[in-house]
């Protein structure tokens, strides 16, 4: 396997072992395992447990920036941009359930370099959303006066709110239908 494939393999079989048992069950005996290699191979991609975390929350932020700007570019209408962005996001983390394990772990939030990678994504995330709404609000889509900077963040609170409920009902709620209710108030209040 190449070499660049390898370390994808590795961090997509951390992504999953944090969905299951969160940081503290992460281990690169249990990466070696899942991924049928052996720990002294994974530290030819990185150079320790914390390098690990670190690529996942960048690659979960490269997956996450990618399709925003993808969406952004697509010819359609802001308000469903927005409902593509919230519908693929809240889709991939009902895929993936550690993204919320991760985003609400005190070990990144007290770790200087992992908090700090989350909070670049989530600042990118911010400033792509509060793009299109000011798009929106250009094209006479959205109300006039909206402040869209706070609109972006009360976006975001959206898939963070409900990937909090999926994480804290045990990964039983269904993404899509609990965003989606949250969806239609958001809506009613920018039109």
């Amino acid at each position: 396997m190449k070499s660049q494939d390898r370390k994808i393999q590795i961090i997509n079989v951390a992504l999953s072992i944090i969905g299951e048992s969160g940081l503290q069950g992460l281990t690169t005996s249990k990466i070696a395992s899942r991924s049928q290699i052996t720990e002294a191979a994974i530290y030819r991609h990185f150079i320790n447990k914390e390098d690990i975390i670190l690529q996942v929350i960048a690659t979960i932020g490269k997956r996450l920036t990618s399709t925003l700007v993808s969406i952004k570019s697509e010819a359609i209408d802001a308000t469903a941009k927005l409902l593509k962005i919230l519908m693929t996001h809240l889709d991939h983390i009902q895929k993936n359930q550690g993204v919320p394990r991760i985003v609400y772990t005190s070990e990144v939030h007290l770790d200087e370099n992992m908090r700090f990678k989350l909070f670049s994504i989530t600042e990118l995330y911010i400033q792509i959303i509060t793009e299109i709404l000011n798009e929106g609000i250009a094209s006479g889509v959205f109300k006039k006066g909206l402040d869209s900077g706070a609109v972006a963040r009360l976006f975001l609170s959206i898939i963070q709110f409900t990937a909090f409920r999926y994480s804290l009902s045990g990964f039983n709620k269904n993404t899509i239908t609990e965003g989606m209710t949250l969806w239609d108030s958001f809506l009613k209040s920018i039109l």
